[in-house]
């Protein structure tokens, strides 16, 4: 019973009470030029590349990172713009 629940519920979107993370890009700023990001730019540059976001705080992000040598990361929010919900 706790398998089944466990593998339904992490299928179930956040948005709806899930635990299905949300994939998201970060909005990068203009001002961070080649300062050390927190997430990995794609070829835009204006934005990162998607991530599976875990958590939120008040102050933190906390995504899994899509990179092999990379688990999570957690990283201020004022790091980036803002975070958008990737619908490509």
């Amino acid at each position: 019973m706790c398998l089944v629940c466990e593998n339904l519920v992490s299928q179930i979107p956040a948005s709806l009470g899930g635990g299905k993370p949300l994939s998201v890009v970060f909005l990068l700023k203009a001002e961070q030029g080649h300062t050390e990001l927190p997430v990995t730019p794609d070829t835009s540059g204006t934005r990162s590349i998607p991530y599976k976001l875990l958590l939120t705080t008040d102050k933190t992000f906390v995504v899994l990172s899509p990179r092999k040598e990379e688990k999570a990361i957690e990283f201020d929010q004022d790091s980036v713009l803002e975070a958008v919900e990737n619908t490509a």
